[in-house]
């Protein structure tokens, strides 16, 4: 990844003054694809909501922009991949117009479904483990690469901490957990590093969902529910895994956030009001 990195950097253009999302294109797993899960659990769909990409755009586009989603639920890193792959195909055919903005987030599943190698090394005691998180690094860079031009911006966020959702926070001993936690910041070192390019944005999912989880958003004296309690149009998860309405917009806001840090963004965030609609909490 750092040479990757450091070979964009010596051609990258500087930073443009807006954000263009004229066509704003996103790859990801199921926090990104969100659409189908209340197909899967029973649950309304409406208590998932838009996903944080799709949040975000809401706020901040303009008349005549677009967005398109390329991403799979249950996708790990190289599946982000054959994603980007698609939307060449799809730009090829002219079914697809190039992107001016790329949204980009995974790397929760490769964690997940080696919950218990990573769980059970700290990172450099185990080459399987870290081949984990240096697999994630490298298709990541790769999936980077091919859809990399410095004439597009980029939002990514970092990869969440599985033992935040229901479904693993009572999974791990304290020494699991470290070690889990060491192996995903390892991860998001890397992407990291790829905010001191001009026009990419990174956005602290990871810090965002702790905080969520934590220290719950209180709306009109109500605060919102969190693990390890999911379900609720006013919980934090909809399901043991995914995050509702509510919790995406306030993500969704992180995200306008750290676009405006990065290239002076003046959409208005999700206020109070809505923010209350989308978990059903009664108010003025």
């Amino acid at each position: 990844m750092r040479h990757l990195i450091l070979f964009l950097l010596a051609f990258a253009s500087p930073a443009t003054a807006q954000v263009d999302l004229t066509e704003f294109v996103t790859f990801g797993d199921s926090l990104t694809h969100n659409d189908l899960l209340g197909q899967v659990g029973g649950i309304p769909q409406d208590t998932y909501g838009l996903d944080p990409f799709q949040a975000a755009f809401e706020k901040a586009k303009l008349p005549g922009d677009d967005i398109h989603s390329y991403a799979v639920g249950g996708s790990e890193s190289s599946h982000l991949i054959t994603q980007v792959n698609l939307y060449h195909l799809m730009v090829a055919l002219g079914g697809q117009a190039p992107a001016t903005t790329i949204g980009m987030q995974v790397g929760g599943n490769d964690v997940r479904n080696n919950r218990g190698l990573l769980a059970a090394h700290a990172p450099g005691s185990d080459a399987a483990a870290d081949a984990v998180i240096d697999d994630l690094i490298n298709n990541f860079a790769i999936a980077f690469g091919l859809v990399y031009s410095d004439e597009r911006q980029f939002i990514i966020w970092t990869v969440p901490r599985i033992v935040l959702a229901p479904d693993h926070a009572d999974e791990f001993t304290l020494a699991g957990k470290r070690n889990l936690r060491r192996h995903t910041e390892r991860a998001n070192e890397a992407i990291y590093s790829l905010a001191a390019m001009s026009n990419v944005a990174v956005y602290d999912f990871d810090g965002g969902l702790r905080r969520m989880s934590k220290m719950p958003r209180v709306l009109y004296g109500h605060g919102l529910i969190t693990v390890p309690f999911f379900g609720g149009y006013d919980h934090v998860f909809a399901d043991d895994l995914h995050l509702t309405a509510v919790t995406n917009a306030i993500l969704g806001n992180g995200i306008l956030a750290a676009m405006r840090g990065k290239w002076g963004l003046t959409a208005s965030p999700y206020g109070d009001e809505e923010l209350a609609d989308l978990a059903h909490i009664p108010h003025p």
